[in-house]
């Protein structure tokens, strides 16, 4: 009996398996961690505008010729302030539309408006601002050839309607071919006359003045023009 025990004991050890290995799969790349990049951080810089060179005023003189209104408004119709002697010193600080008159300020710090022909001449003059009166009205035209191009130095007279013998404000027109009468009123109906072209202006052929260029006949139309203040548009002529 003790024959058959062992050998039953000897046969169940043989049935049990033995124990395999057991595989660990290698990790893919896909369970891998990887630590993130840094990436660059762009700061931006800041953009410089550059700004406009402020005016700043100078010293300008009065023609040593002849004396020099120094007027309430830049135009012949407003009121006269003083007499300035020829020689005298003056801060520009600004001038019209049209650039015909110049805001200065005299030594005993009275400020108004001088004729520009009456300066002497400064290519400086044209760097003053524009400055733009509260107290006046303004008559906008302009000056044209039959082929569009502007024309320069062609003179009006401005009085009102009613009173053709009242005095009367004179404008010119600049390289642009345009004109500002400033007037010191703010309504009535006023009348702007062609007078002349000056010697300065572009239509002459020769320096004397005296002949005009080819295909213009010095007509201008039309010769006169009403308008009302307050002004809406422009007042066209045309130069033939």
């Amino acid at each position: 009996m003790a024959v058959i025990g062992f050998l039953l004991t000897a046969c169940a050890l043989a049935a049990t398996p033995e124990p395999t290995a057991t595989l660990i799969p290698a990790p893919s790349a896909t369970d891998t961690e990887v630590p993130p990049v840094p990436t660059e951080t762009f700061t931006p810089t800041d953009t410089v505008i550059p700004t406009a060179t402020p005016y700043i005023p100078f010293e300008i003189v009065v023609a040593r010729t002849d004396a020099a209104n120094l007027r309430a408004g830049p135009g012949y119709l407003f009121l006269i302030l003083k007499i300035l002697q020829p020689g005298t010193k003056a801060m520009l600080l600004g001038r019209s539309l049209g650039s015909e008159w110049f805001y200065v300020q005299v030594s005993d710090s009275l400020k108004g408006w001088v004729y520009g022909k009456l300066l002497n001449q400064d290519d400086q003059l044209l760097n003053a601002p524009i400055v733009e009166p509260d107290n006046a009205s303004p008559i906008h035209g302009r000056v044209l050839d039959t082929d569009g191009t502007p024309l320069n130095g062609i003179v009006f007279t401005v009085r009102l309607s009613t009173s053709p013998d009242s005095p009367a404000d004179v404008v010119s027109t600049d390289p642009t071919g345009e004109f500002y009468s400033f007037l010191p009123y703010f309504g009535g109906v006023w009348t702007v006359t062609f007078s002349k072209a000056d010697c300065s202006s572009n239509v002459w052929f020769d320096k004397e003045c005296e002949y005009y260029k080819n295909g213009y006949s010095g007509i201008v139309s039309p010769p006169a023009r009403a308008v009302r203040l307050p002004q809406e548009g422009i007042l066209e002529f045309t130069w033939k």
